[in-house]
């Protein structure tokens, strides 16, 4: 339905991850749903930018009634369509975090490649990007959750995409550290998913990866037990300083600009200085 109206405003879409990248798994209702990932540009450039295009895009949404969210994040809005989280990205990756995220973040733009493929015994048409595109975004997307929450079925999209098209990372993908992360991803699907796909490197890394997934020092959502604001803070920065150990093993980031991109935060929403988790 997103697709079929944007469409009428010369505004095309991309499903990202989601139930497109569900095309990949033998049953596509076994894949994980959560929310929705798409991306919105500009079908005339003539007409106007892909920036002016996914402006427009909340902007016909807040028409119709639906409440939209671009605060929350620079990468993306936030709007529900129909009970459904939905997130209207302007930009694939966390540039202002990962150091590395903005050139990356330009090869996705260029090889995203969109195919229209047919869902639901026929009954829905939707574009999803390219296989190059899912093989460098899937896997940085896992990367930017390694400090945050890295899932399983992050795993699960990695070790169908290798089932389906083998190793057809970008030969762009130029970065050791990104580059072991992949491969540690692909040791882990080897040794489990029976995925038959050589590799080297990430060994070691891959044990680190399965073990942060399966037995988070830090799991998401969990309710700080502290009490207490100095408690809180110490809980808090604990947590933080080994979210960055994590993250810092994948990619080449400045301890300065993970404080700085906190402070920020916090400055912006001072409510979660103090907040225990609490849904």
């Amino acid at each position: 339905e997103l697709s079929e109206f944007y469409a009428t405003h010369q505004i095309g879409m991309v499903q990202l991850k989601g139930v497109g990248l569900s095309s990949y798994y033998p049953i596509p209702e076994h894949r994980e749903g959560g929310d929705i990932d798409i991306y919105t540009w500009s079908m005339n450039p003539n007409l106007r930018s892909n920036l002016e295009a996914n402006t427009l895009a909340d902007e016909l949404m807040a028409k119709q009634g639906v409440e939209v969210d671009d605060e929350h994040s620079s990468k993306h809005s936030n709007f529900y369509y129909k009970g459904i989280p939905v997130e209207n990205h302007k930009m694939f990756l966390n540039r202002e975090t990962i150091p590395v995220a903005g050139p990356m973040n330009d090869l996705l733009h260029n090889i995203l490649n969109p195919k229209t493929i047919t869902l639901c015994e026929g009954k829905y048409q939707i574009q999803i990007p390219s296989k190059e595109f899912n093989a460098l975004f899937i896997p940085f997307h896992a990367a930017q959750h390694y400090g945050s929450g890295i899932r399983v079925h992050h795993l699960f999209d990695w070790a169908c995409i290798l089932k389906q098209h083998g190793w057809c990372v970008p030969p762009q993908v130029t970065d050791e550290r990104l580059l072991d992360f992949i491969c540690a991803l692909t040791q882990i699907c080897n040794a489990l998913l029976d995925t038959n796909v050589a590799v080297k490197g990430g060994e070691t890394l891959a044990q680190q990866v399965y073990n942060e997934m399966m037995n988070p020092k830090y799991p998401l959502h969990t309710i700080i037990p502290n009490k207490n604001k100095i408690g809180i803070l110490w809980f808090k920065t604990k947590r933080f300083f080994h979210k960055y150990k994590l993250m810092s093993t994948v990619f080449d980031m400045s301890l300065y600009q993970w404080i700085r991109n906190s402070v920020i935060a916090h400055i912006k929403r001072p409510e979660t200085i103090f907040s225990r988790g609490e849904v």
